[in-house]
């Protein structure tokens, strides 16, 4: 048994060949220097604000078929804490 035709000679050369590195020149984005201190990304909290605040909330919604009336004082402690949040996190930007 022999081997397909196709097989055994040159395979055309379909799409496209890559780059040749040598001809691409180089082309410096950012100096080539290590900076003298390391990124902390400070600000980013991985945790939600009002978390407590706003699940009791929904459960309230929940036992009370939707009725934002009968939960008064969890909409308005979930807005108090997130006033608060904000005040926090603009003190923060300030230092």
């Amino acid at each position: 048994m022999s081997l397909p035709r196709w097989f055994t000679c040159s395979r055309p050369k379909n799409g496209r060949s890559p780059q040749n590195v040598k001809k691409v020149p180089f082309k410096e984005a950012w100096p080539l220097v290590l900076q003298n201190f390391v990124s902390t990304r400070k600000g980013r909290q991985n945790e939600a604000p009002c978390l407590k605040e706003t699940l009791s909330f929904i459960s309230c919604l929940k036992d009370n078929n939707n009725l934002q009336e009968m939960c008064i004082a969890e909409s308005k402690a979930v807005q108090d804490c997130y006033g608060n949040h904000l005040v926090a996190q603009q003190e923060a930007r300030r230092r």
